[in-house]
């Protein structure tokens, strides 16, 4: 038989959907039969991606950050609107498998994609969500309001691989740790054995990413301070779609790149400046990256709380976005050590594998 497997990662910026490729590349090495569904930017890269799949457009969360840099009033207006996307797509859910069979459902922090009627799988990393500072009275109310869609999946996989050395740290809570549906996946990289063009060194590539206004005032203040520096520096705006290029001065800048091609820039690049999402800091570390410049989206606490766990460890430096010196930054980076290359992990994604097929073929036997 021909397992047919729905992979459907949230459209909040583009990491949700680039570390879906190398589990799609396992589930179709293995002969399975993938159905593609989400919506927006994240959409368009996987269709893009993986033109001779089906893919299916879903209701999208149309979220956008606020242009200040708390971000505690616009998450908090926006919850009743996420609620309300879940349920959307729970529906849409309910709809297409009265017309269309699958085996199993994998939903990349869609918590609206589960069903009791075939076995759900939700890949988070994120399984307790941080309250704005000043707001700890809302980390339980956070957590319910979560696991209340959480509880309902048969399985809840995290990619990344526990020990001392793990990204997730305080994401995923003791409590959802003991749980035996819970699996490690191992990280997912889809920069990992992309080939390498190692030719020449770049000094400064930047790259952005995530939910607007704040991915466009971030690049506007790193290109005023990029003109100061006369620095050389290539910076890959995250905008996929027809893929423009600009030389000006000492920056080259790039609409948007796959994954081979920003591989082997990020193989070249002395220093990273990125973003400190979770996908993001997947990739860096799965190339072993050595220099690397935080800025966590402001009021994004996800993000915040990855940085500073970072900085701690003194892997990486971390600057916000309010108070962004990179000429500082780039005179302090020899302080911090970087991601060291990790072994391969691939391992723990062939066994959640091997038992999710077994699974379906238990359940189609």
């Amino acid at each position: 038989m021909t397992p047919r497997i729905m992979v459907a990662p949230l459209d909040w910026g583009l990491g949700h959907a680039t570390r879906c490729i190398p589990l799609i590349d396992a589930l179709l090495a293995r002969g399975a039969e993938v159905v593609l569904a989400s919506s927006g930017q994240a959409l368009e890269l996987l269709s893009g991606h993986y033109p001779a799949l089906e893919a299916l457009e879903l209701p999208a969360y149309n979220l956008r950050y606020s242009a200040k840099n708390s971000q505690s009033g616009a998450m908090l207006r926006q919850l009743l609107p996420i609620y309300r996307s879940i349920r959307s797509e729970h529906r849409w859910l309910r709809a297409y498998l009265q017309r269309h069979p699958l085996d199993a459902l994998i939903a990349d922090h869609r918590l609206g994609l589960w069903h009791p009627e075939l076995h759900s799988i939700l890949m988070a990393h994120q399984l307790a969500i941080q309250p704005p500072p000043g707001m700890a009275w809302l980390r339980p109310l956070l957590f319910q309001g979560q696991w209340h869609f959480v509880r309902r999946f048969d399985e809840i996989w995290v990619p990344d691989a526990p020990g001392k050395n793990e990204l997730v740290g305080g994401l995923v809570p003791e409590k959802i740790r003991k749980l035996t549906k819970l699996r490690f996946m191992g990280p997912l990289s889809h920069l990992k054995g992309q080939a390498a063009n190692l030719a020449e060194k770049i000094p400064l590539l930047v790259i952005l990413s995530g939910l607007e206004p704040q991915r466009t005032l971030l690049e506007e203040k790193i290109r005023k301070q990029l003109r100061r520096l006369s620095q050389e520096a290539i910076l890959v705006q995250g905008l996929p779609g027809k893929i423009r290029r600009q030389q000006k001065g000492t920056l080259t800048t790039i609409s948007f790149l796959g994954s081979a091609e920003l591989a082997s820039l990020c193989r070249q690049a002395e220093v990273i400046v990125s973003r400190s999402g979770y996908s993001s800091l997947m990739d860096y570390a799965a190339l072993g990256k050595q220099k690397l410049i935080l800025i966590p989206t402001p009021g994004q606490t996800e993000q915040v709380y990855l940085a500073q766990r970072l900085a701690a460890r003194k892997i990486a430096l971390v600057q916000q976005q309010e108070q962004l010196d990179l000429q500082a930054a780039l005179e302090q980076i020899d302080s911090f050590s970087g991601f060291p290359l990790k072994e391969d992990l691939s391992f723990l994604l062939n066994e959640g594998l091997n038992a999710l097929f077994d699974r379906i073929i238990s359940d189609n036997s």
